[in-house]
């Protein structure tokens, strides 16, 4: 499984300290949505299904995610996981007079970040939450490096890869402390879990990697039978919880509940390449359901 990938970074000034009463990553990804259409919808009076350049617009590539039903990753659907997720740094602080924002893109959908870019300096000048506080973008890097000059970008055409089981050596013991930033939303026998092993754990996140790698990167046939193979008996110390987040649905108009697990599970063993590839691509991609909401998120950090 291979996936080519490019990271942004948004550093926002709003005009007063702004305030979420949900997670602010379902409040931007509107902003971001509304825009965009705006910006990239030539024929407003169609829907995206019905429209002949729904595999060509910026918006429905990116938060349609159209494929066609005879697709060999998603078979039977016509729409996919959408090639982009958006989190925030210290998305659970009660205010903010200043929003760092990582907008993560995959595959064919980089080439389309100055899109995104537009759409959010645009949903600054309209204002955001109840109040509609209005925000300027104070900075913009990619690899740590600042491409926003003079009010324009300055895109570069580097792009990171990830592989499974790039990761080098042999198995080795291990310890990892992972901390589920966001709130993970994992079914199981048809119902979401409030309690997580470790085998559920890893297969969520094949699984979501299964379907990125196919739709936006390179995937094996059928890797998860090789994948199911490598897994090794862990030791697993959880402190975790279930919450409920809050989100209003402008297509369905009504709020919703998304909830998921978060808190932390210790994690201690013997640890393939493949696994600790695994444990990387949950940081970088999230996994379970919602994640292109922000869902899923999570930071590992190896224990000493």
């Amino acid at each position: 499984m291979k996936l080519e990938y490019s990271i942004y970074n948004i550093v926002i000034k709003p005009e007063q300290n702004l305030k979420f009463d949900t997670m602010p990553e379902f409040l931007f990804r509107s902003v971001i949505g509304m825009e965009l259409k705006n910006l990239s919808c030539l024929f407003r009076n169609r829907k995206c299904e019905e429209c002949d350049l729904k595999f060509q617009c910026a918006y429905s590539i990116i938060f349609e995610s159209p494929i066609s039903k005879e697709n060999p990753v998603l078979k039977g659907r016509n729409y996919a996981s959408h090639p982009f997720i958006i989190s925030i740094e210290n998305n659970e602080k009660p205010s903010f007079d200043m929003i760092s924002m990582n907008i993560t893109l995959l595959g064919k959908a980089i080439d389309y970040f100055p899109y995104l870019f537009y759409s959010v300096s645009k949903g600054g000048e309209s204002g955001i939450g109840r109040d509609r506080v209005k925000y300027s973008i104070e900075s913009v890097k990619h690899e740590k490096k600042e491409i926003l000059k003079n009010g324009s970008l300055e895109i570069s055409g580097n792009r990171k890869e990830w592989i499974a089981g790039a990761n080098s050596g042999r198995g080795a013991k291990r310890k990892y402390l992972v901390e589920f930033v966001s709130p993970l939303r994992l079914k199981k026998h048809g119902k979401y879990v409030d309690e997580l092993d470790y085998e559920d754990f890893l297969n969520a996140v094949i699984r979501r990697m299964n379907i990125l790698c196919g739709l936006y990167g390179h995937c094996e046939k059928d890797p998860e039978k090789t994948a199911a193979d490598t897994f090794n008996k862990k030791n697993l110390v959880t402190n975790i919880r279930w919450v409920e987040n809050k989100r209003w649905s402008g297509r369905q108009k009504t709020t919703m509940l998304l909830g998921g697990i978060k808190g932390t599970i210790e994690l201690s063993g013997s640890f393939t390449p493949f696994e600790r590839s695994l444990l990387e691509a949950g940081e970088l991609f999230h996994f379970g359901k919602n994640a292109g909401f922000g869902l899923g998120r999570i930071k590992v950090r190896e224990l000493r």
